[in-house]
């Protein structure tokens, strides 16, 4: 999960794969890791990834206001006059509004067809509807994009989620 600002850049802070250039191995494509993990638990031989070495997607994550109780350390940081909701920055905080919209979609496609979606396809889903919205994201500082909420749960609310061939990585 990648830590966005305001301006839906990847923060300094953000958590990043491996990128291109890295000298070892590296794979931005889940599927393909997801078939090699399934091939070396069941024994065989496996000469790909197992791993995948990238972002999601990008979500915001720089000095997002979120709860604290007055007694905590971070409240430090300087939230304004009120104790209890202060200012907060990371994967910690982008994190959560990846999960939910996770759960957004979840409903969404639970109440259009009365069942609940394999968590793969909600996962697809979300990184499907993201978007290149900069030029300087990558594959492994971003993933498929920022993540666009509202796409994802209209999707979700046709009841039709995506699949592994509808995800795109952002462009080097």
């Amino acid at each position: 999960m990648a830590a966005t600002n305001d301006q839906k850049a990847v923060t300094d802070f953000s958590s990043r794969g491996r990128a291109s250039s890295y000298a070892g191995e590296t794979n931005y494509d889940r599927q393909t890791a997801l078939d090699n993990l399934r091939a070396h638990h069941d024994g065989e031989s496996v000469s790909g990834p197992v791993g995948l070495y990238r972002n999601g997607v990008g979500a915001p994550g720089n000095a997002v206001v979120s709860t604290l109780s007055p007694l905590d350390p971070l409240n430090a940081t300087g939230g304004g006059n009120d104790l209890y909701y202060g200012p907060l920055s990371g994967t910690s905080m982008s994190c959560p509004v990846t999960a939910g919209i996770a759960t957004l979609v979840v409903d969404a496609y639970y109440d259009a067809t009365g069942s609940y979606p394999d968590p793969l396809d909600v996962l697809n889903t979300i990184e499907a509807e993201s978007n290149e919205v900069r030029a300087d994201y990558t594959p492994a500082n971003i993933g498929a994009g920022f993540v666009d909420g509202d796409a994802a749960v209209t999707r979700a609310a046709n009841g039709n989620l995506a699949d592994f061939s509808e995800v795109d990585i952002v462009s080097e």
